[in-house]
């Protein structure tokens, strides 16, 4: 996709590549994120950090991403995306600072609510983790350098490598569990662990 990105600046052909295009709606689709995160993360966790509030968000984003799912169109893939809807898909991102949004799940819901279908929408969703990964990674990196050392343990080791199998893993069976099904079963999931957290709470 890197590579495509930068033969899609220099190709004055009409016909550029799908991938070159898609690059540039990740890094469009970033943008603001990484600038709301940076400046307004601490201050919205120490409002919604709450149990309570974040057992209500699990909740309340379950019915509404169940909606969602529901009555939007599905019609379009990634490289059908024009500017608008990009940038609006990258404010979605913006909620996820907020405790029990989930930021894949909020960027699907940004993607259905723009016409794609739910195959391309969590692919999506998965392409703008990257930046964002990888911006957390940057911004750490004299932690991370400092500690290098305990990276190479045996215990931090084979967390790192069972942490990457099984997000790809989880990854593939995702996209292609939801060519097929709905989200039916991850929004009764939410649902059920926002009942419990509450009955927990107030019990």
């Amino acid at each position: 996709m890197i590579k495509g990105g930068i033969s899609f600046l220099r190709n004055k052909n009409i016909n550029k590549s799908e991938e070159g295009k898609i690059f540039w709606l990740i890094i469009l689709a970033t943008i603001p994120a990484a600038i709301f995160g940076k400046l307004f993360e601490t201050e919205v966790e120490k409002i919604f950090y709450k149990p309570l509030l974040v057992a209500l968000n699990i909740g309340g984003f379950a019915v509404l991403f169940y909606f969602i799912d529901k009555f939007s169109k599905k019609n379009k893939n990634i490289a059908e995306l024009n500017i608008s809807q990009v940038l609006f898909i990258g404010i979605t991102q913006t909620f996820a600072i907020i405790p029990g949004i989930s930021r894949s799940g909020i960027t699907i819901v940004g993607g259905l609510l723009m016409g794609m279908n739910r195959e391309n929408a969590v692919k999506f969703s998965f392409f703008l983790s990257f930046p964002i990964i990888l911006g957390s990674v940057i911004l750490k990196s004299h932690d991370i350098l400092h500690d290098f050392s305990c990276y190479l343990s045996n215990q931090h080791g084979l967390a790192f490598i069972s942490s990457c199998i099984s997000s790809i893993l989880a990854i593939d069976f995702l996209i292609r569990f939801v060519k097929h099904h709905t989200f039916k079963i991850f929004i009764a999931y939410r649902i059920l662990f926002s009942l419990l957290i509450m009955s927990i709470i107030l019990i």
